[in-house]
């Protein structure tokens, strides 16, 4: 590297060099520079004087064809309008040929553009008033494209799929068209969804299931699958119109899901699998592990000859050998043990569990020990309440009864502490169905309580409100058949029963209750309750409401349109106090009756003729010709309870008196 100095002395040495280069060189030399770079001046001159001859004539050729095309061409439009109307003027002057390539191209002049409209507007009028020219035409023209021939002969395009079904279907009956229509509104093949936005009835299984569970029941009756659709009502939708199936029963639901596992695993590894597993035929899989679902002996599993293991091992015997893939999954319904303020508490959830082949096909086996049982309860209860409605009397009357959810009274505009504190309005709708003047009339009667306990008590203090409904305005019913579920807490236990073998205090019918088979109850009250919590959310939207609690419910409702006292279907509303409940409540609990022994199993109950106990039996039956339930009635007598309870009654008015006296 140089130094600062060094490179400082350098510079100027190369300097003066070429400073003497400068002086040294001759004249001639700095002439012979000068000529070259003059020479090089005049050839770019020259090159851009060619440039500029080259663009002016490539000017001098645009303007002479844009002078020709202005010559020759007429202005060329400017606007829309203009240019749709120089289009038009030349598809009218076109010649024949051009005409013919146009109408290539779909583009025809005005007397061939009305001759198409009037031709469009003929095929119109006929496809939709003659039936033989759809036939014949829509066929022809279903190659193109259909939602273009649709709209353009302004039809619908269900047309296109429209199927003569002349020579295979004959004509329905008026019989079974009536048959189909109330097969598809029975409980056994539709359910009463608790709807809040309306009253929902949902087939339970598909509708070619439906169709083949109404050939089985009707074989003599013609009709092909269309028709039975066709025949659906309107009222009553598909599965997939249920979104959230709640109060599922946790035995079927249980069986179901292990059914699937295993159908899973089969199918996954090339096994057969039964029909009996299939989704929708848990029925079929009651009936093979049986000899037969009517016999008590098989259904109280006291039969030597049907057992699950034995009628089903045949079916899973090479399924359960082969168990070297993966295990079964599945889920199951049971208890779990949780937590909550250092107190155990048992809930309901789903188990999900992974077991091996044999543990599953077990527990399967050991679900399906009560399983036969169960199911004949739920059928044989729904085909007496089918056949308690058909056969009913002048004098006779069915009520449904349940509880539904309580409603929470809600407020137009609310303030963050009132929205989480809420008050709740007992309802309890008791649905009368009985025949008048050859029809089937309905009479719902609504009871309204701030008392939030469901138990025997307020079920008791009901039927008094409507002991009362039917003195004033059915007198002339003298029996009425109750149909309810099997809740322990509501209306199975020993408070209700002793409530039946007073008839409810009531001189004026008789009483006959009926239970749904265990966890099956679902009824027209649920519909009852959805339209009044309906009705109820939209009023307090509407008309800007305040709903505090059950005397603001029953003001609402009692002046609403949902108050019905006249015609066929009919509505009354009722308030009951609180403290009339609690009252009631109280004179159970000194009574204290006595229980009835294995009352999970009667579905059947009606007071005797003494008044002193109630006659029971464990299947309802009101078969007119062929019958095969067990017609023994079994009684059961309250020792020493009525007098007690008279008593009491007594001593309760008694004290009442004293209370309301001066003194």
């Amino acid at each position: 590297m140089y130094s600062r100095s060094e490179k400082k002395e350098r510079d100027s040495k190369k300097t003066e060099y070429m400073r003497n280069y400068r002086q040294r060189v001759s004249e001639e030399k700095r002439k012979e520079w000068a000529k070259q770079g003059s020479l090089r001046k005049k050839q770019s001159r020259e090159k851009a004087a060619e440039a500029r001859q080259v663009r002016a004539k490539q000017i001098r050729s645009e303007q002479n064809r844009r002078a020709y095309v202005k010559r020759v061409c007429p202005k060329s439009p400017s606007t829309p309008t203009s240019k749709a109307k120089r289009l038009s003027l030349m598809i009218e002057q076109a010649s024949p040929s051009t005409s013919e390539a146009l109408s290539t191209q779909k583009i025809y002049k005005v007397r061939e553009r009305d001759a198409h409209a009037a031709v469009v507007s003929v095929t119109s009028e006929c496809v939709k008033g003659d039936r033989k020219v759809r036939r014949s035409l829509l066929p022809k023209l279903a190659k193109f494209n259909k939602k273009a021939v649709a709209e353009t002969l302004s039809i619908s395009r269900n047309h296109f799929y429209y199927k003569s079904q002349r020579g295979r279907n004959p004509r329905v009956a008026k019989t079974t068209v009536d048959k189909v229509i109330q097969f598809y509104r029975r409980e056994d093949i539709s359910t009463h969804f608790p709807n809040k936005n309306k009253n929902l009835i949902v087939l339970k299984q598909s509708k070619k299931k439906t169709f083949h569970l109404f050939k089985e029941e009707y074989p003599s009756d013609i009709i092909s699958p269309t028709s039975f659709y066709k025949l659906r009502p309107k009222n009553v939708k598909l599965m997939k119109a249920g979104k959230y199936l709640q109060c599922v029963c946790d035995i079927c639901d249980s069986i179901q899901m292990i059914a699937r596992g295993i159908r899973l695993s089969m199918s996954r590894n090339g096994f057969l699998v039964p029909n009996y597993l299939e989704a929708g035929n848990e029925l079929e899989l009651a009936k093979g592990v049986v000899c037969d679902l009517k016999v008590e002996a098989c259904v109280y599993r006291k039969c030597d000859s049907c057992s699950p293991q034995t009628n089903l091992r045949p079916d899973f015997k090479d399924w359960i050998k082969d168990d070297t893939h993966a295990p079964v999954t599945y889920q199951t319904w049971g208890y779990v043990t949780e937590i909550f303020k250092d107190k155990p508490i048992k809930k309901m959830r789903k188990i999900p569990k992974q077991v091996a082949r044999w543990e599953a096909f077990q527990e399967l086996c050991e679900k399906l020990q009560q399983y036969p049982l169960h199911i004949r309860d739920a059928i044989c209860q729904l085909s007496s309440y089918r056949k308690c409605k058909e056969t009913l009397g002048v004098t006779e009357a069915v009520c449904i009864v349940d509880y539904a959810e309580n409603y929470v009274c809600r407020q137009f505009s609310e303030a963050q502490s009132a929205y989480y504190s809420r008050s709740s309005v007992t309802l309890h709708p008791m649905v009368l169905v009985f025949s008048q003047s050859y029809h089937i009339q309905r009479d719902s009667v609504v009871c309204l309580s701030s008392d939030l306990r469901h138990d025997g008590a307020s079920v008791a203090k009901f039927f008094e409100v409507l002991n009362t409904h039917m003195m004033v305005h059915h007198p002339s019913i003298k029996q009425i058949k109750v149909w309810s579920d099997g809740c322990s807490a509501q209306y199975k236990s020993r408070v209700p029963m002793f409530n039946i073998s007073k008839g409810f205090s009531s001189p004026s019918y008789v009483i006959t209750w009926n239970f749904y088979g265990s966890r099956h109850g679902k009824s027209e009250s649920d519909g009852e309750s959805g339209i009044v919590k309906t009705y109820l959310d939209n009023a307090v939207k509407a008309q800007q409401l305040t709903i505090n609690g059950a005397d603001d419910v029953y003001r609402i409702l009692n002046s609403s349109d949902l108050n019905i006292d006249d015609g066929l279907s009919r509505r009354h509303f009722y308030n009951v106090s609180a403290s009339d409940i609690e009252s009631l409540r109280a004179r159970y609990v000194a009574l204290r009756p006595q229980a009835i022994p294995g009352i999970r199993k009667i579905h059947q109950v009606k007071p005797n003729d003494s008044l002193s106990g109630v006659m029971y039996r464990s299947l309802s039956c009101y078969c007119v010709d062929e019958c095969w339930h067990n017609q023994e009635w079994h009684q059961f007598v309250y020792t020493g309870q009525l007098w007690k309870f008279l008593l009491s009654n007594m001593f309760t008015l008694f004290v009442e008196q004293l209370n309301e006296s001066s003194w």
